[in-house]
């Protein structure tokens, strides 16, 4: 017990120093103060604050050793501190997407290999970093093309997968879990004009499918089972 104790005091620990600017500086991931920012001084970038750490308390894991006061004070102050200093790309920007598939691709060709992690803002491996290891690095280019290139963006609190279809050629994915379901999608232009879609859905269990193409947006209840429709577009 005393040894676990000791774990979690210095994940808390390591929480709170993540949290502040200069971390990195800390870790020994900076880049030299020469070079420090230029891959990235091109990019487009406006930051906007995500929710308020008080407005979204009430959803985080709660502390695992509540008889500790000291160590709950910690733990909710580190989150605290990593809310006041999180922000994100303005909508649409893709300044995410680009510039993380673009370091990886540039640090591939420089070693021919994937990295554990990746440095914050040069486009080398972090330090430290374990070579020929997918891992979570895997996840970002996989979320990605579900997210911006099939158009798939799943909200599991209302048990809701928004399709946002784009591409005027037949796209889909298969075996997509979502929400505790299977899900199996495809979308293919159809008509003269390509303008609506022959949409084909399976999955084993309910849920809501919207599905926005062409300037229109259409509401779907899937049950269990195979489900066809057309999707008009405008």
């Amino acid at each position: 017990m005393a040894g676990m104790n000791r774990r979690f005091q210095t994940l808390a620990c390591a929480l709170i120093f993540i949290a502040q600017p200069g971390f990195g500086a800390l870790a020994g991931t900076e880049p030299p103060e020469a070079t420090r920012g230029v891959y990235f001084s091109e990019k487009s970038y406006q930051p906007a604050p995500l929710p308020r750490f008080a407005e979204i308390r009430d959803r985080l894991p709660s502390p695992l050793f509540e008889e500790r006061p000291e160590w709950v004070s910690m733990y909710w102050k580190s989150w605290e501190l990593a809310f006041k200093n999180f922000h994100e790309p303005a909508p649409g920007s893709g300044y995410v997407l680009v510039n993380h598939l673009a370091t990886m691709g540039e640090v591939f060709r420089k070693t021919g290999t994937v990295w554990e992690n990746y440095a914050p803002d040069a486009p080398a491996p972090g330090r430290p970093a374990k070579s020929d290891f997918v891992g979570w690095s895997g996840i970002g280019p996989i979320l990605y093309l579900l997210e911006f290139a099939v158009g798939l963006k799943p909200d599991a609190a209302s048990n809701t997968l928004v399709w946002e279809v784009a591409s005027a050629k037949p796209l889909g994915v298969e075996r997509l879990r979502f929400n505790s379901h299977i899900v199996s999608l495809k979308a293919e232009p159809t008509g003269g004009d390509g303008r609506s879609l022959k949409l084909s859905v399976a999955s084993d269990g309910p849920f809501k499918l919207v599905v926005r193409h062409g300037g229109r947006e259409e509401t779907y209840p899937i049950a269990k089972g195979l489900h066809l429709a057309i999707a008009p577009g405008v």
